[in-house]
């Protein structure tokens, strides 16, 4: 799960969704899916350990759902590599941590993050097929794409970027 201790909570999700499923695991689990804002209910559990939301009880919000920065980050994985889809092949970058799936359906996604200070600009590329992207500093980005390739300088259908999360600001 992630925690109060964990200083910056997009970085340690990315480097762990990309580090997990780089390494051929089929699942990646976060624990816990709903806390109350006193990171509750446990019994001598983890009292700092924080969770995908965080459902208000016994304030002056009760009921309220916060989203917290792991429900999005988490949706980088879990809404665009459906069940059924296989890890495949990326280059490893030390500047742009990244993982690869292979859709049921054909498409691809991609999951990047860079892991640095200052904006990195990267090709993806496909076959004979590449796009540039350009992503700030320690931001996450998906991608989707689907089709067959083409010949070379085209470049491959984009038909989703999923999100952009950097520094709490998130961007559908």
């Amino acid at each position: 799960s992630g925690g109060t201790w964990i200083s910056n909570q997009i970085k340690q999700d990315f480097e762990d969704i990309i580090g997990v499923t780089r390494n051929w695991s089929k699942n990646f689990v976060k624990w816990s899916l709903a806390l109350d804002q006193n990171h509750g209910p446990h019994y001598n559990g983890c009292g700092t350990c924080t969770a995908l939301v965080t459902i208000h009880n016994g304030d002056a919000t009760p009921g309220k759902v916060d989203y917290t920065i792991e429900y999005y980050t988490m949706g980088h994985i879990s809404k665009f590599v459906i069940p059924g889809a296989v890890r495949i092949d990326s280059s490893d970058n030390a500047n742009i941590k990244n993982v690869a799936f292979k859709n049921p359906d054909g498409s691809k996604v991609l999951i990047a993050f860079n892991d640095t200070a200052i904006s990195q600009n990267f090709k993806i590329i496909w076959g004979g097929q590449s796009f540039d992207y350009s992503l700030p500093s320690y931001a996450g980005a998906t991608f989707k794409w689907s089709g067959t390739q083409t010949p070379s300088n085209q470049p491959p259908k984009l038909s989703t970027k999923l999100l952009y999360v950097r520094s709490g600001n998130v961007l559908n």
